[in-house]
């Protein structure tokens, strides 16, 4: 059988965070498109037995990391800046300045970590997902 895969190494998401996709220079988010390596690494699996009467039941967990899945998927950001209070203007780029930027862009963090969450879990990695 022959399955007809993207080849896309990369993807273009442009947040709805702060206004921004109306923005005349709006914040574009490039993201590495996910391998079935890339998803197992990021999905740490656990399983338990749990005691359910007088069966035993076998218990699945996900716990997905925010910093290391963005950091992972993350390829580069595009058109943001910060101003602190002096007028001091900064370039955000990469998940360590991102991380490193304070509260005020932790709302561009939360949507980043649910856009890849859910590409990760509902996508048979099928580089579909890229532009």
């Amino acid at each position: 059988m022959i399955v007809k895969l993207s080849t896309a190494k990369t993807g273009r998401y442009i947040p709805k965070w702060n206004g921004n996709e109306d923005d005349v220079r709006p914040i574009v988010v490039v993201y590495n498109v996910p391998s079935i390596e890339l998803k197992e690494k990021l999905l740490d699996r656990k399983f338990d037995l749990e005691q359910r009467g007088t069966e035993m039941v076998q218990k699945m967990s996900v716990q997905i990391d925010r910093k290391k899945t963005i950091g992972a998927f993350l390829e580069r950001i595009e058109n943001l800046e910060i101003e602190d209070d002096k007028g001091n203007v900064k370039t955000i780029s990469n998940t360590k300045e991102l991380f490193a930027s304070g509260l005020g862009l932790d709302g561009l963090v939360e949507e980043l970590y649910a856009h890849f969450t859910e590409i990760l879990n509902n996508t048979e990695v099928s580089e579909k997902n890229s532009e």
